[in-house]
């Protein structure tokens, strides 16, 4: 074989590569983590004020897991509160899920049955007496 056929090969080959590259990427599916990002940035600010006051906090919630719920525990001085948990999916926007906080003598209970197995981002964003705070925390339900 002379080296005109092995150039033409090689390049033949790398042209097959490129376009199975090609084919391949347009039938992934990409998702965007947000659909607001100019929006957040500039309200990124007061998120951070939260994120502040809740490290202020001298007892925060408690975000823990039982057999077949998720517990949102709250101490004595925040019982009061108000806001909303958002159930955060990085792999799957479409399982994202919002809750409006309601505390009942101090806890907020979610069955796991609404949740699907796997690592889930828990945002917890309340208020009380005009004061905002913002808990963020990683889990994986099982």
């Amino acid at each position: 074989m002379s080296w005109k056929y092995k150039i033409a090969a090689l390049y033949i080959g790398f042209v097959a590569v490129i376009l199975s590259g090609v084919i391949a990427s347009t039938g992934h599916k990409y998702q965007l983590v947000r659909t607001d990002y100019y929006e957040a940035e500039v309200n990124y600010q007061s998120r951070i004020d939260e994120m502040h006051n809740q490290a202020l906090l001298e007892e925060k919630p408690l975000i823990t897991q039982s057999d077949h719920a998720i517990v949102f525990t709250f101490p004595t001085a925040l019982q009061n509160a108000s806001g909303e948990i958002n159930l955060y999916r990085p792999s799957d926007h479409n399982l994202d899920q919002k809750l409006a906080l309601q505390l009942a003598d101090g806890q907020q209970v979610l069955d796991k049955a609404s949740v699907r197995q796997g690592h889930w981002i828990v945002q917890l964003s309340y208020q009380q007496d005009g004061t905002k705070y913002y808990q963020e925390q990683s889990i994986v339900v099982k």
